[in-house]
């Protein structure tokens, strides 16, 4: 559009000096002339500015597109080994906690049946009777409420009543519970066991062995 508008004045300029030669009013023709080089000479002032901010935009732009290049580039390269290691890390610690629900499920079943014993309830099979005869050595098992393998120790919760037993029998409960809980967890090492009343502290492990007990 600017070229054929350049045109259009190199046209009126060119015609202006030659209707300044031919024409007798030499002064309108000059005039003329005059404006034709003026409108001519401001036009392409402004045609080379016009080019000069065009070409200075396109270095702009051309500057601007490796910046925007690098900025896609840091979006696209997300950390997804740490997002993968963090799922499975999230996993992992599901399937354990399943691992150890079911764990304790069995415990408490076992603890149950050492109850049962000792009420007389089921017999050597745990199968369910009626006038069973109640089984003394199992006694000390019903001041036991519930034993829970936390993934690290053995938590007993007793009765009040708990402090009447001898040291054997309380030894017996913490041994056992000990025994119960390496089973059904499948471990090797025999983990610490800790005896409560609520939050009260009743004894349980020594700090240098977990198969020697103390009692309050």
């Amino acid at each position: 559009m600017d070229d054929i508008f350049l045109a259009i004045l190199l046209v009126a300029l060119i015609y202006s000096i030659y209707s300044f030669v031919k024409s007798k009013n030499k002064k309108n023709g000059l005039i003329s002339a005059v404006i034709a080089v003026v409108a001519f000479a401001a036009f392409g002032v402004t045609y080379d500015s016009t080019e000069e901010e065009e070409a200075s935009e396109n270095t702009e732009a051309s500057e601007e597109k490796p910046v925007e290049k690098d900025v896609k580039e840091e979006i696209v390269e997300e950390p997804k080994e740490d997002v993968v290691e963090e799922e499975k890390i999230i996993e992992n610690d599901d399937t354990n906690d399943d691992d150890l629900s079911k764990t304790n499920e069995e415990i408490a079943i076992s603890l149950e049946q050492n109850q049962g014993w000792a009420l007389g309830t089921i017999d050597s099979d745990g199968n369910e009777i009626e006038n069973g005869e109640p089984n003394n050595e199992y006694g000390p098992w019903l001041y036991v409420q519930s034993i829970t393998y936390t993934g690290d120790d053995v938590e007993v919760q007793v009765t009040a009543d708990f402090k009447t037993l001898t040291k054997s029998e309380k030894d017996m409960i913490a041994s056992s519970s000990q025994g119960i809980v390496q089973s059904y967890a499948n471990i090797d090492i025999r983990p610490r066991v800790y005896v409560y009343n609520g939050e009260n502290s009743l004894g349980g492990s020594k700090t240098l062995s977990a198969n020697e007990y103390n009692w309050e």
